[in-house]
């Protein structure tokens, strides 16, 4: 037999060491973008407040405007007074600077130059230079007498009634009371007395006119105690309230009180009597 070569033996590899792997490392995480803030909203309840304080201002100034424009008004009436009580001062120390030279017996016709007027030669036929009369009087009557008297708006007295006014024109008012007032405008000049007589018309004139009187049958008809005749008939009678008396034989008189509505002067009205009976 033929020897068999041995199998070569083959070592045995070494054994491949352990290789560590090398950790990866874990990406980093990209930082986080933080949002964008909201936008803030306007609430509904902020706006009706700004809208509100917007009308609070704006009536604040209508009122100071408005007050400011008082205060320049009651400035210019206060203006305006003083100005109009000026004039008023100054016109009444001219009248009164006039009256005084008129009242004064010795005045001459110089005196007007006080007013700032120039000085004029005293008149030939007055050499005394004693001042002209200015006044005139007027003598007031009136029926019902007693009626009070003004002259210009003021009153002066109850007639019959005597005034010394100054020449020109004067409204004169007579009044009484029931009566209608009076106004007459008098013109003085000259020293002659002027006499106004005023005759007043009464408020509750009374009217007159004629009743006919109607009654079933025959009745004699007395009429505030006077006897009128037999119904029917007309009898003459004025507004107001008069006694009917209506006697017939064999009967009791009967009478009755009527209020006699007249619409006119003359006013012809017809009443129906119903006797008793």
């Amino acid at each position: 037999m033929a020897a068999v070569d041995p199998a070569p033996v083959v070592p045995e590899a070494a054994p491949e060491p352990e290789v560590t792997p090398e950790p990866v490392p874990e990406p980093t995480p990209a930082p986080a973008v933080a949002p964008p803030p909201p936008e803030p909203k306007v609430k509904e309840a902020s706006l009706a407040e700004m809208q509100q304080r917007q009308e609070e201002r704006r009536r604040k100034e209508a009122e100071e405007q408005k007050r400011r424009t008082e205060e320049r008004e009651r400035a210019r009436e206060k203006e305006r007074a003083r100005a109009e009580k000026k004039e008023r001062e100054k016109a009444a120390a001219k009248a009164a600077a006039k009256a005084a030279d008129a009242s004064s017996p010795w005045a001459t016709a110089g005196s007007a130059a006080k007013g700032g007027d120039a000085a004029k030669p005293a008149d030939a036929s007055n050499p005394w230079g004693v001042a002209a009369a200015t006044t005139g009087s007027l003598k007031i009557s009136s029926k019902p007498t007693g009626a009070r008297v003004s002259v210009g708006g003021r009153s002066r007295g109850k007639t019959p009634l005597k005034l010394d006014l100054e020449f020109g024109n004067h409204e004169v008012r007579v009044e009484y009371p029931g009566f209608a007032t009076q106004t007459r405008v008098i013109k003085l000049i000259g020293s002659k007395p002027i006499s106004l007589d005023v005759v007043l018309e009464s408020l509750d004139q009374v009217l007159r006119g004629t009743i006919n009187v109607v009654t079933v049958g025959s009745a004699v008809l007395y009429v505030d105690g006077a006897r009128k005749g037999r119904t029917p008939l007309s009898v003459s009678i004025s507004q107001g309230k008069h006694r009917f008396r209506f006697e017939v034989d064999g009967k009791p008189p009967y009478e009755e009180v009527l209020d006699v509505k007249l619409k006119s002067d003359g006013d012809k009205i017809t009443h129906f009597f119903a006797l008793p009976p």
